[in-house]
């Protein structure tokens, strides 16, 4: 476990510590402490009650229902016990919580040898003021049946093709962003949470805010990290678009863009920034730099450093590299990653001639 991680790992259990009462929970969680790195069990929370706080919830005086959409197996440890410590980190365990995860079709349970310290701390600490349901069921399906009357927010933690790949998914989205409630996507880094951002702007959606950072991360490491490292950015989407088409054919082409954002990841590149300018070039990711003038790019791939040109039209981003607005962000990030794309299809093509 790095000192960063487990760190991170203690900050949480220290916090909870803090906010219990009990003998029994202090026991249990002091136990917890002592166990290898487990902030992938506080990832989630931590991230839910980021949000709360930096949207301004008042959760005293309503309670807070959060609609998690389409959970990862990879995300489900005890039955999602552990979001319910959501109202200790907020610091207030009179907190009334509700957390319905929708999961497709069967779901794969990881039971943790601390079940037993949620479980406790559920009952005697929260005093069963938190609620959590796993449902077999869309996102639609939920709407249709539930309703949103109560909903804080939809959350998704890695967007995925399923939740936007026909035009029923996207104008449920957005239809919930149109009637008030956010739609929230998660995902490992800035670049990534803004590359699902760009496949949520097709559905219609957009966002007036900034990028949330989650304090309490899984930090980013070694490869099986694109698994677990999830929850460490979170992007609102808050504003719906009247004049929202559903185009499926540039949807697709999108979707086709997240196999190159899995590549940087699996060559451990952290993808903290989105392409920006550096000394007359564009550093499009860790390794791979742009020189817009020219159309002469320098990339590192797999041990080797190639130099490649590229077609004016594609080399010019659609907007502002020093542009805050996080929708342009999202704009330029899938540009970027479409221009790694056409650079290591060229690689792949010579290699092979």
């Amino acid at each position: 476990m790095s000192k960063q991680s487990q760190s991170t790992h203690l900050q949480v259990v220290s916090k909870l510590l803090d906010s219990c009462e009990t003998k029994n929970a202090k026991r249990g969680l002091k136990a917890l402490a002592k166990s290898a790195d487990l902030s992938y069990l506080f990832a989630g929370a931590s991230m839910i009650a980021t949000i709360v706080e930096q949207l301004g919830l008042n959760q005293k005086d309503d309670p807070i229902h959060v609609v998690i959409d389409s959970a990862l197996d990879n995300d489900i440890f005890d039955h999602c016990r552990w979001l319910a410590i959501v109202p200790l980190l907020l610091g207030d365990a009179s907190c009334k919580c509700t957390f319905t995860v929708l999961v497709q079709g069967k779901y794969k349970d990881t039971p943790t040898q601390f079940r037993r310290v949620i479980d406790y701390i559920i009952a005697a600490e929260l005093k069963n003021n938190v609620n959590i349901t796993m449902v077999e069921a869309s996102l639609t399906e939920f709407i249709d049946n539930i309703g949103l009357d109560d909903v804080t927010f939809v959350l998704n933690n890695i967007l995925t093709k399923q939740s936007v790949d026909n035009s029923i998914s996207a104008t449920t989205i957005h239809n919930i962003v149109e009637r008030g409630v956010p739609y929230i996507v998660c995902d490992v880094s800035p670049v990534s949470v803004l590359y699902r951002g760009g496949m949520l702007n097709l559905a219609g959606v957009s966002s007036s805010g900034q990028l949330i950072k989650n304090p309490y991360p899984v930090y980013f490491g070694k490869i099986k990290s694109v698994k677990y490292a999830n929850f460490g950015y979170a992007l609102v989407f808050d504003q719906s678009d009247e004049n929202f088409e559903y185009d499926n054919s540039l949807l697709e082409s999108y979707l086709g863009l997240e196999h190159f954002l899995l590549c940087r990841l699996e060559h451990h590149d952290p993808l903290k920034k989105p392409p920006f300018e550096e000394q007359g070039s564009i550093r499009l990711f860790t390794g791979v730099t742009l020189y817009p003038d020219s159309c002469h790019s320098v990339v590192e791939y797999q041990g080797d450093t190639y130099q490649l040109s590229l077609d004016k039209n594609l080399a010019v981003p659609p907007f502002s590299l020093a542009s805050k607005d996080v929708n342009e962000l999202s704009a330029n990030a899938c540009w970027a990653l479409s221009i790694y794309g056409h650079l290591t299809y060229d690689i792949k093509r010579r290699k092979v001639a």
